[in-house]
């Protein structure tokens, strides 16, 4: 990834050459000098993959069809995806191909409507009964992730008071000062106290964050037939890293918020793995077999998605108004009260499904077209938004992974 042009700060001061290919100090650089967005260029003859046999591009056109198939193909945005996703996609064919195979052989045969229609309220629940279910009811939050709450929710608690609380738990404050010491944030010196980086990032930017590596942290025990838990947090780190790029294309402040509502989007999820382990593998199962989405399917089971699940689950742990929001809402997006957030999240989400290429199996959620109108982006930016995504959390991952 080339800079398109000469990169100078907001004062004016010359930071960065024209041609330059960014890497990890050069993040660095643009995170102390309060850059969030810069133009890049496209290797055009990379896009293209010209050393791809047609073969292989044409099946990954084909396994992007059938994985966009809820989504409109001609629409800007849609059909954007579907070339960048494509030509990303080969690679990945080339290096499995049985499971690309696989994948085509298994092509559902004719509408799922009429599935769906006879799933009709099989487990028919409310939130409330499914969170205070299970061997352990999520109905209450833990102890220590209430302390958290209680902090942002009170704009008075100084920087020590803070520090305390996080500090007391030794297993979050080592990963809050291994992602605070990331690329992610790029300080030119290492922050070796809790005390230090809420100076450094601010208060409620790290109890924000804080919070969302404590709550997906606080499910234990999910069954591995259901969700291998490192793809779980590829997704959710991907989600969150897009809305924090969207944050900075669109000029919006306070990105690691956003980041959260990206990272805590699919926490409904969880709370149902969890508490509902044998209905979630039908959900899964049936949403496979039909290439169909499993909130739609988990609608027609249950009554409600796992959006609406995770957004109440937040809503009784006493979250911020604005994550409850963007959580609840990420599939419904035009029914939130938190508009801006909630978009932000629904087309992170689409964006990050669409370019897993693990999870070939997974169909990509519709993207609402208003939601993406709102956001005031041409669908020729989303080449350089996936480039500083996939830049971003290769650089950043494992930090929060636990890799390093």
């Amino acid at each position: 990834m080339r800079l398109a042009a000469d990169l100078q700060s907001d004062m004016g001061r010359f930071l960065l050459a024209k041609g330059t290919e960014l890497d990890d100090s050069h993040m660095r650089i643009m995170r102390i000098w309060g850059v969030t967005a810069v133009d890049v260029e496209t290797d055009a003859e990379e896009d293209q993959i010209p050393e791809a046999p047609p073969a292989a591009l044409a099946r990954a056109q084909e396994i992007m069809r059938l994985r966009l198939r809820l989504n409109d193909l001609e629409y800007p945005a849609i059909k954007e995806l579907f070339r960048l996703c494509s030509m990303r996609l080969v690679r990945s064919i080339n290096l499995n191909p049985n499971k690309a195979k696989a994948f085509l052989s298994n092509k559902p045969s004719g509408s799922s409507s009429g599935v769906l229609e006879k799933l009709e309220g099989k487990y028919r629940s409310t939130p409330e009964a499914i969170l205070g279910s299970g061997d352990v009811t999520l109905a209450s939050l833990p102890a220590f992730l209430s302390e958290l709450v209680d902090i942002i929710n009170n704009p008075r608690c100084s920087a020590l008071e803070i520090a305390r609380v996080v500090e007391r738990d030794t297993t979050l404050t080592a990963r809050l000062l291994r992602i605070v010491n990331s690329p992610f944030y790029g300080f030119p010196s290492k922050v070796d106290t809790i005390s230090r980086a809420v100076t450094v990032i601010g208060s409620r930017q790290l109890t924000t964050l804080a919070m969302g590596v404590a709550a997906i942290h606080s499910f234990q025990d999910i069954p591995e037939e259901l969700v291998d838990m490192r793809d779980f947090w590829r997704h959710s780190l991907m989600c969150g890293f897009a809305c924090r790029i969207l944050a900075s294309y669109t000029n919006t402040p306070n990105s690691e918020r956003f980041f959260v509502s990206g990272l805590l989007h699919d926490i409904g999820r969880l709370a149902l793995y969890k508490n509902r382990p044998r209905e979630s593998a039908e959900v899964l199962a049936t949403a496979r077999a039909l290439r169909e989405s499993s909130e739609r399917v988990e609608r027609k089971l249950f009554g409600f998605d796992h959006g609406a699940l995770g957004g109440h689950l937040l809503k009784t742990w006493n979250f911020p108004l604005v994550l409850e929001n963007s959580v609840r809402y990420h599939h419904s997006p035009m029914g939130s009260p938190s508009f801006r957030e909630t978009a932000m999240v629904h087309f992170s989400d689409v964006l990050a499904w669409a370019l897993d290429q693990d999870g070939l199996e997974t169909v990509v959620p519709p993207l609402n077209a208003t939601v993406w109108e709102s956001l005031g982006l041409p669908a020729v930016s989303l080449s350089a938004v996936v480039e500083q995504l996939e830049f971003l959390y290769n650089q950043t991952a494992r930090y929060f992974l636990g890799d390093e």
